[in-house]
């Protein structure tokens, strides 16, 4: 197994690293008759015929609502689930007005997916499993990857996607569908330009004998250079075109001040601030930022981007925040007791502050506080969840 990378094994990362990032920012249109045949690769070897219908969609979230819709459509042609038919009659016709409908004639299949992903990445990953350490697998995806593009538009399609089917339904925001209405349309889906992050990962491990061959990933490989992302079913797939705005900041983080840092030709786009995602049409004010508006502002996922926008030493400054723990991924956690104030904070991935009780003191306790779970529980893994950091 290996434990430790070597000078030689280090230096290999930044071309592997350089060549697949090309391969996840790029905003070239689709090369569509090079993903079709990739992805007839894909079906051929996990022992499918291809589909016999592709339909392409502009962006990750039509590509999604139309992977919905024919999913649905064809539930409603088996009836296998107990659901009133108004029920997909709704549905569908909300994923029609956005663009989604079900093919004529065509019982599209169950999702394949799991089957493509296994021929193409099932023993890569029991080996990896077997040859490195987690110390190293993290190290080397951190190197090699930079997922805050594919995670913010994932993110950002499924949360759309989500809002648009609640409102079909007529549900609360913070309510769930029927668990079997769900369970028919939420399809999973390919990554393409997105997978490049882990397919250069196995071209790493390949090149340090970790792995003696990837060859059952060249399809993912071909879908990657080709296409944005994908979603596969027995007799049907859905592919999608890559962005055609990528705005980045030095960090190649998504970054626009001015308007979305991602867009798509059909208008689906995504707003952020150096990596963090807000609200469509945000704008700060920096000159007139104190500590005491990057607390009440409302909104999680804008508050680091105020510490960062801030500064983050000086935010903890001016807390009075002094350092009292820290571990790895699991991130620190800082203690506050001044006149007005006896508290403490998370950090966890770099400006993201997390208020926990003072009688907190590690990062693990922080975790098991904020998820109401025994500190046992996290005792033998070690990573945070999720990946954090």
């Amino acid at each position: 197994m290996i434990h430790e990378l070597t000078a030689e094994q280090t230096a290999l990362l930044p071309a592997i690293r350089d060549r697949w990032l090309r391969v996840c920012l790029s905003t070239e249109p689709a090369d569509r008759p090079a993903a079709e045949v990739a992805l007839a690769g894909a079906y051929a070897s996990a022992g499918l015929p291809a589909p016999t219908s592709v339909v392409w969609m502009e962006s990750p979230l039509a590509g999604r609502i139309q992977a919905a819709a024919m999913a649905v459509g064809r539930e409603r042609q088996r009836r296998t689930v107990d659901v009133d038919d108004a029920i997909w009659s709704v549905l569908l016709e909300r994923f029609a007005k956005a663009g989604g409908k079900p093919l004529p004639g065509l019982d599209c299949g169950g999702s394949v997916l799991a089957q493509l992903r296994e021929a193409a990445s099932g023993e890569i990953q029991q080996r990896l499993n077997a040859e490195v350490s987690a110390d190293v697998w993290w190290g080397v995806r951190d190197a090699l990857s930079d997922r805050r593009v594919s995670a913010e538009v994932g993110h950002q399609a499924f949360a759309r996607f989500t809002e648009m089917v609640n409102e079909a339904l007529g549900v609360a925001e913070d309510d769930a569908a029927p668990r079997a209405v769900r369970d028919v349309f939420t399809v999973y889906g390919g990554y393409g330009q997105h997978d490049a992050w882990w397919l250069a990962m196995c071209e790493f491990f390949e090149q340090v004998g970790a792995l003696e061959t990837t060859e059952t990933l060249e399809p993912s490989r071909r879908l990657a250079r080709s296409c944005g992302q994908w979603w596969a079913f027995e007799n049907a797939a859905v592919l999608t075109e890559r962005p055609r705005v990528l705005l980045l900041d030095q960090f190649e983080r998504p970054h626009s001040e001015s308007g979305p840092a991602v867009e798509y030709a059909d208008g689906f786009s995504v707003y952020a601030w150096h990596g963090t995602e807000v609200p469509a049409g945000t704008v700060i004010d920096v000159d007139s930022l104190t500590v005491e508006r990057i607390e009440a502002e409302s909104n999680g996922m804008l508050r680091p981007v105020l510490v960062d926008l801030f500064g983050r030493e000086r935010y903890l400054r001016e807390k009075r925040a002094t350092l009292t723990h820290q571990e790895g991924r699991w991130g620190s956690v800082y203690h506050i007791s001044t006149d007005r104030e006896c508290s403490a904070l998370h950090e966890v991935g770099g400006c993201r502050f997390i208020p926990i009780p003072a009688y907190v003191h590690t990062a693990r306790q922080a975790w098991a506080w904020q998820f109401q779970k025994e500190l046992s529980a996290f005792d033998n893994s070690p990573n945070a969840p999720f990946g954090v950091g």
